[in-house]
């Protein structure tokens, strides 16, 4: 039996104990100051407008809708430097010296 209440402890602390303590502290002023504050900075510099009484879910789908402005195509391959030296050890001697 008590197996039974640490699997149930451990699952309504994951599940549901978590998701409403994010809640309530998303209700305070000072984390909803804080979600304003970055999701003004994430905005492009064009639309710097600052946006003072929107909740943060509204905010957050509207950013959602706008595609970042450089993003890579799906599946491509990244773009890696060209020069000799790009900062990361190749194991090989310096044979230079």
């Amino acid at each position: 039996m008590q197996l039974v209440g640490v699997i149930v402890g451990t699952y309504s602390s994951i599940f549901f104990a978590t998701p409403l303590l994010v809640s309530l502290r998303e209700r305070t002023e000072l984390v909803r100051t804080h979600t304003r504050r970055v999701l003004n900075r994430r905005k492009p510099a064009k639309a710097a407008e600052v946006v003072e009484h929107a909740e943060p879910e509204e905010m957050a789908a509207s950013l959602a809708a706008k595609p970042a402005p450089e993003k890579p195509a799906p599946g491509a391959r990244p773009v890696r430097p060209t020069a000799s030296r790009t900062g990361r050890p190749s194991g090989k001697r310096n044979t230079r010296r």
